[in-house]
């Protein structure tokens, strides 16, 4: 025969005593919550019965808290999980790239207006400060050339050589008018005076031991200097006898242009 552990009072087949009941808590075997976190007590361990054992649910099954989780093993971290939720997160692609590049754009279709307008007003005066230079340059060789052939003539006249009459002394031998003399005398005399004498194709006139005029051009360009009458831009080349000229006038024309008015039979 079975007794109550608490009364003693005898017992029948699986009868339970009253007292028994009556002293059994109203939360054993129940789930408990406390601030929020489902089955624990106040201090965060997990729920236990009047017998130190955890709790469980009606079927025996060990408590659990809204997670999946028994008691006390787990519990949701909701820092880290926005810290992971961050971390795994596509980063967002910068802009400042593609607005560099449209900034870029804009200013360059802005800026050809302006280019346009700049090179139509540079443009010619670059080219017209060229052509002036390229002219003051070759006018100077020309003057060169003259003075080389003054200071020539007047060493071969000191040693006592011909140099009367009037004649055409050219860079081209077979032109040659009324040199008097051996003419590779006067070229090898004033290629002292001009070392680049022979970069050029010229001619001079002298009258009566006088280097009046003298014409060039440069073996590899078109740009004609004659001095003292010097040639302007823009404007035929200045001619001995001063007559005007055509702008497209070459050496061989002033060369003509001068034996027709020294000799009048050329």
């Amino acid at each position: 025969m079975a007794f109550c552990p608490n009364c003693g009072r005898p017992l029948g087949e699986n009868e339970v005593c009253g007292c028994t009941q009556q002293n059994i808590p109203q939360n054993q075997g129940v789930p408990t919550q406390n601030q929020g976190i489902p089955n624990q007590n106040t201090y965060g361990t997990p729920a236990q019965d009047t017998y130190g054992m955890p709790a469980q649910d009606t079927y025996g099954m060990p408590a659990q808290n809204t997670y999946g989780y028994p008691n006390g093993q787990q519990t949701f971290d909701q820092q880290n999980y926005n810290q992971n939720q961050n971390m795994n997160a596509p980063k967002k692609k910068s802009n400042v790239g593609l607005i560099v590049v449209i900034i870029i754009i804009v200013l360059l279709v802005l800026c050809l207006p302006i280019t346009g307008i700049l090179a139509a007003i540079l443009v010619p005066s670059i080219l017209g400060y060229t052509a002036k230079s390229t002219q003051a340059s070759v006018n100077a060789a020309a003057k060169t050339i003259l003075n080389s052939y003054s200071t020539t003539i007047t060493e071969m006249d000191a040693e006592g050589m011909n140099i009367s009459g009037t004649y055409v002394i050219c860079s081209e031998s077979d032109a040659n008018i009324n040199v008097p003399g051996d003419a590779d005398v006067f070229y090898a005399t004033s290629e002292k005076y001009f070392d680049t004498i022979n970069d050029y194709t010229y001619f001079v006139v002298v009258q009566d031991g006088y280097v009046s005029y003298a014409a060039c051009v440069e073996n590899d360009g078109d740009t004609i200097g004659t001095y003292p009458n010097t040639t302007v831009v823009n404007e035929g080349p200045a001619s001995f006898s001063g007559t005007y000229t055509d702008t497209d006038w070459d050496i061989n024309d002033l060369y003509i242009d001068a034996c027709e008015y020294l000799f009048s039979y050329y």
